[in-house]
């Protein structure tokens, strides 16, 4: 069965996840589907959607993806679509908004589960786990992961229960917040450490950074994932007395988007 992973991911939690339960050249990052670049395969029989949460819910480009993509074309062919999303505090009701959108365009979701992944957002967890504590972590859920890789290649029917209208109140809650800090600075501060490597640029998932005189720059539609903080081989980013990055299961290079 010829499968395709369409991912969203920031400092590369997710694209751990899915390398362990799928091939590297089944997954893509979702942006390259919205703006055209990557486009499904006609015959491609097994679609999965993963992401981090965010705020509770699915990121804006996980519902652009599933309105405008897999809402315009001829899904016949897609037999078995799982939905998985990390999460660092608490998983919400991404899953069950997923499930919700696939309806609305015709498709079932078949399978959903969530994974809890060392936690990077700065707002709250101002000291990120060390590589030797993240390896610890990311031990006690290698069982986990294989469970979860063993039910979609069998094609295990599992999905998540929800209300339909505590899920409604949590994407609306959630809507609000993300209009709130996409109208901030995110509190980072860009330092004399700099060296204009552009690799901040490279992964920002959203194309919020921009390169001008050789340093990058914030636009106005951040979704705090801090990737750009975590990731810098200078650390040249400050943010509230944070002493440490989040190094991540992932090589930065496989997170480059451009």
């Amino acid at each position: 069965m010829k499968r395709e992973i369409a991912l969203f991911t920031g400092t590369g939690n997710t694209l751990f996840v899915a390398n362990q339960i799928a091939n590297e050249d089944e997954i893509f990052f979702i942006e390259k589907y919205i703006d055209g670049t990557k486009t499904i395969d006609e015959d491609t029989e097994s679609l999965g959607i993963m992401f981090p949460t965010h705020v509770g819910t699915i990121p804006d480009e996980v519902e652009i993806f599933i309105k405008e993509v897999l809402g315009k074309r001829d899904n016949s062919n897609l037999g078995y679509v799982f939905s998985i999303c990390t999460y660092g505090g608490i998983k919400g009701s991404a899953n069950s908004r997923v499930e919700k959108l696939l309806k609305e365009a015709g498709i079932a979701l078949s399978y959903s589960n969530a994974v809890r992944m060392p936690d990077a957002y700065l707002p709250i967890d101002k000291k990120p786990l060390s590589e030797m504590e993240t390896l610890a972590f990311i031990n006690k859920k290698l069982n986990k992961l294989d469970k979860i890789k063993n039910d979609i290649e069998i094609e295990r029917v599992r999905l998540t229960p929800f209300s339909e209208k505590i899920g409604a109140k949590i994407h609306k809650w959630a809507k609000g917040q993300k209009d709130r800090y996409t109208k901030t600075n995110n509190g980072l501060k860009l330092t004399d450490r700099c060296v204009g490597c552009a690799t901040c640029y490279r992964i920002c998932p959203v194309d919020n950074i921009v390169m001008k005189d050789g340093k990058p720059k914030f636009r106005n539609h951040c979704i705090e994932c801090y990737a750009c903080f975590h990731r810098c081989p200078n650390f040249a980013y400050e943010y509230k007395g944070v002493k440490s990055q989040y190094k991540g299961l992932e090589d930065t290079s496989k997170l480059f988007r451009r």
